[in-house]
């Protein structure tokens, strides 16, 4: 009997956790006191992306990624590396060109918010960046994404144009962004599949990415690596681009 009313006990305590995530604020710090300390600070790996063309031909390029936990990414575009891409680091960004750095401007970037960065700087720094980023964090609801409960914010029902972004309901990881803008200005809805944990942090292995329903561009994950002790700070240093890389070979 003692056992059923421990059981029973549990789950009225996890019902009462998710009844309590009503809104954008309440789900941010779900998250962050879910995952806060107890998920990776470093990932690195390899992504592979398939570009679909309008004659029905494809191109492949390769990427190396590697992050560290608040504030630094790097991206490498192959199919070498230390030739062209950019650091991020904090608030700014830092291209470079044929190995030598082209340009330094103020930026945000969205994604290390979103892979990480909302696990560990506090939640109220988390709300003001994604209110900057342009998400209405007034509308929030519930919905499903490819059969599994999702928290959406930034649009109501129905509305597939607003800035909006979809977090797993049980796990909290991104599955889903509507209304992001690439480098073109076009506007994209980026969907995110095949998530497992590596290390000690969910991550996907699959991305998709459409416009206007077409489908622009899929990534592919490849030698996911989410070992903390594993990752040189250097390749985050843009006076160290060409000395210190996380990927060897």
């Amino acid at each position: 009997m003692k056992y059923l009313i421990l059981l029973f006990f549990l789950i009225s305590n996890c019902n009462l956790a998710l009844s309590q995530i009503n809104n954008t604020e309440s789900l941010v710090n779900a998250i962050y006191k879910r995952y806060h300390g107890k998920v990776n600070q470093n990932i690195s790996f390899i992504q592979v992306n398939s570009y679909y063309k309008a004659d029905g031909t494809k191109e492949i390029e390769t990427a190396f990624e590697a992050f560290h936990f608040p504030g630094k990414f790097r991206l490498d575009i192959g199919p070498g590396i230390n030739h062209n891409g950019y650091i991020q680091k904090e608030d700014s960004i830092y291209s470079f060109e044929n190995g030598k750095l082209s340009v330094r401007k103020k930026q945000a970037h969205e994604m290390i918010l979103f892979y990480g960065d909302m696990f560990f700087i506090k939640p109220e720094i988390t709300l003001e960046r994604l209110k900057n980023l342009g998400y209405d964090l007034s509308k929030f609801r519930e919905d499903n994404f490819k059969g599994e409960s999702v928290y959406v914010i930034g649009a109501n029902k129905g509305d597939n144009i607003s800035k909006q972004f979809w977090i797993d309901k049980d796990d909290f990881f991104l599955v889903r962004q509507i209304g992001v803008e690439n480098e073109l200005g076009q506007k994209e809805d980026i969907q995110y599949f095949e998530h497992e944990i590596v290390g000690k942090t969910w991550i996907e292995s699959k991305i998709k990415v459409f416009i206007n329903g077409i489908l622009l561009r899929e990534e592919h994950y490849t030698e996911v690596n989410a070992d903390d002790a594993n990752l040189d700070l250097k390749v985050f240093e843009p006076s160290h681009l060409g000395k210190a890389h996380w990927h060897k070979k």
